[in-house]
């Protein structure tokens, strides 16, 4: 397959699981299930954009603030590591908690956003709310 072609099939199996997840975040009653489904709605849509960002324009000032977290996760990672400065480069020594920590705040902090911006949306419509039972 080519590269392409892979990158529709996964942004595709990326949508669908996204909607899959807002639907049956739409249906459940558990509060459990609900948080679990709005945290996978949420990855699912950092997943969508940041994908989305990075075909577009890899480059753009709008890529860089995403995956930076507005410029709060280098500075977290250089927090717990000094050696990270979060600029690609010649290094001595990779600063590996550094890199792993900066990821983890972008994720997380994309995940737990989107993620409540679902929960919110989809809990303000609920089937009862439609059928007014």
């Amino acid at each position: 397959m080519s590269a392409a072609r892979e990158i529709i099939v996964i942004l595709s199996l990326a949508a669908f699981l996204l909607g899959a997840a807002l639907f049956m975040l739409w249906r459940l009653k558990s509060a459990l299930l609900r948080l679990v489904l709005a945290a996978l709605a949420g990855f699912m849509t950092y997943l969508l954009a940041g994908s989305a960002l990075t075909l577009a324009a890899r480059d753009s000032l709008a890529s860089s603030l995403y995956f930076r977290v507005f410029g709060v996760a280098p500075r977290i990672a250089h927090a717990f590591d000094s050696d990270y400065t979060g600029e690609e480069g010649l290094v001595l020594k990779m600063p590996w908690v550094g890199i792993w920590i900066d990821r983890l705040v972008v994720i997380g902090f994309w995940t737990l956003l989107f993620g409540t911006l679902c929960f919110y949306a989809v809990s303000r419509l609920r089937p009862n709310d439609l059928t007014n039972r």
